[in-house]
């Protein structure tokens, strides 16, 4: 984070996700996505529950993450001069079980799971199979709505494509 502004000073998309781990652990297991998903959250990379073959399944499409991390962190702090400090995770593939824990001695800074509802004003009761990471985009677009200061960079399409299509041509008189 940049401390000035406190905004993210590098932010990542790697395209492997909840999806991908999911669909491994239903082919390579055999059972169905709403098993995968339970193995996923419950048993993950945590070696004290279930019987290993999760950690062992999820391992591949984990380090396939750590490796594009590994680049992308090189190339920041080579061309910055800035030291990556600490990684959050954020998305629905953050809720692996214990994936933290994983990431810790394969990326060797600190590992933290996201918090959608840090800025948030009340407190918000979710459902209890709800995370507050699987509503971080209603809780972002929520947030964006309340602060006056970000409309002055909000991007309306409709205005401008209403404006561009159905003006009125100004009724001025030619001399």
């Amino acid at each position: 984070f940049d401390d000035s502004s406190g905004l993210p000073k590098l932010s990542l998309s790697i395209q492997v996700g909840e999806r991908d781990f999911v669909h491994t652990l239903e082919t390579k297991l055999k059972v169905s996505a709403v098993e995968a998903v339970r193995i996923m959250r419950e048993e993950g990379f945590d070696v004290s529950r279930g019987n290993g073959w999760a950690i062992v399944i999820l391992q591949e499409k984990v380090q396939a993450i750590v490796r594009e991390l590994e680049k992308s962190f090189e190339y920041y702090e080579r061309s910055t001069g800035n030291k990556i400090e600490r990684v959050i995770l954020s998305g629905m593939g953050a809720l692996i079980a214990k994936l933290g824990d994983y990431l810790l001695p394969n990326l060797r800074r600190p590992i933290l799971l996201g918090d959608p509802t840090i800025h948030l004003k009340q407190t918000i009761n979710f459902p209890k199979s709800g995370h507050p990471l699987l509503y971080a985009t209603l809780i972002g677009l929520y947030l964006r709505s309340t602060e006056k200061q970000n409309l002055q960079y909000s991007i309306n399409f409709v205005n401008s494509w209403h404006e561009e299509h159905h003006s009125v041509p100004s009724q001025g008189r030619e001399t």
